[in-house]
């Protein structure tokens, strides 16, 4: 219950940057120059996300820093120790309940794998919500919280792919291993298993079973060879998302808290373009090639300056839509060009 509240708390704290000056202050009380400590807080989450080393070959290559290892490490952890406390808390606390519940030895284990498979899958779904945080376009979150340059986009997207596939993998083995147990006690009795008109446990385990089958679209609708083959295909089947999510929630209600906060931050995320733009700014357009077209983005803003290529910025082209404006990525870094992104 207060996944989705410590969310919106820490998302709140985000956006509003004099925190960073209480932060700073809190750290070291005989610091009176509070802009000499930003600056030092800068220097060090540089150095921390210096790129160093080229991860992968041919379809797949990413840069790491060290940065990136201890973020990994945090989110590796975090799994290891959610599925390892609650397996001991599984085994010493309900093994002996189970003892007396179940006629045979068998039955017995197979009831403490039970409670803990479904005990997994709250941390799959808390990894389904972190998924989204990582691939939002104003990064506002993570910029604060790892800094600008761990918040850049190019970071954000490993975290988000390897989420996204460490997600799908820790719900098929909660829906596997759970079905697989209901179809044991129902003496494989497909119908009634997984029928919702059959009763209760049919319609948890029908929903669950349809909530597996749109992350499974979305995972197969993002492999590299299909994103490169079409492009729409991916797009569209990562809209599955929502069919997900809702499924989840109707095969457990509370199975989408660990999601809310991320999906709140993400739609406000969507909403943000439209409310905190500046409407002085043109940018300029020169034709780079017959069907290249550059555009240089004077940057007026001092939030937020720190960019990359792979980020987005958000323009409206009024020769091509008066009222909506588009993403798209920059192909500028700010260190070569500060007063400008490139487009």
């Amino acid at each position: 219950m207060w996944a989705p509240l410590g969310l919106i708390a820490l998302a709140a704290v985000s956006m509003d940057r004099r925190g960073d000056n209480l932060t700073l202050e809190a750290l070291d009380e005989d610091l009176t120059d509070t802009n000499k400590g930003e600056m030092i807080l800068r220097i060090v989450q540089q150095k921390i996300w210096k790129p160093r080393w080229v991860v992968g070959r041919r379809w797949y290559r990413t840069v790491w820093s060290w940065g990136d290892l201890i973020v990994t490490f945090i989110l590796l952890s975090a799994n290891l120790i959610w599925a390892l406390a609650h397996f001991l808390k599984v085994y010493y606390e309900r093994r002996p309940l189970y003892g007396v519940i179940y006629d045979t030895d068998k039955d017995m284990r197979i009831g403490v794998a039970y409670s803990w498979a479904y005990f997994l899958a709250w941390g799959g779904m808390m990894d389904a919500g972190a998924t989204i945080l990582f691939t939002l376009r104003e990064d506002y979150l993570t910029r604060t919280v790892m800094g600008p340059e761990g918040g850049e986009y190019f970071h954000g997207i490993k975290y988000h792919i390897g989420l996204g596939y460490l997600t799908f993998a820790i719900l098929t083995i909660h829906s596997f291993y759970i079905g697989g147990v209901e179809l044991y006690f129902t003496d494989g009795d497909v119908w009634r298993t997984f029928n919702p008109a059959s009763g209760y446990n049919g319609h948890v385990n029908f929903w669950g079973v349809l909530a597996w089958c749109f992350l499974a679209v979305m995972v197969v609708t993002s492999l590299w060879a299909v994103r490169r083959w079409n492009y729409r295909i991916f797009y569209w089947g990562h809209q599955f998302y929502i069919l997900f999510v809702f499924a989840a929630a109707v095969h457990w209600q509370t199975a989408i808290y660990p999601v809310v906060g991320a999906l709140l931050f993400f739609t406000y995320d969507r909403i943000v373009p439209y409310l905190n733009f500046n409407r002085g700014v043109v940018g300029k357009i020169t034709r780079v090639a017959e069907e290249i077209i550059r555009v240089d983005v004077p940057l007026q803003r001092a939030v937020n300056m720190e960019y990359a290529p792979g980020d987005w910025i958000n323009l409206r082209i009024p020769h091509v839509n008066l009222v909506s404006f588009h993403p798209f990525s920059i192909g500028s870094f700010y260190r070569t060009s500060p007063s400008h992104a490139t487009v």
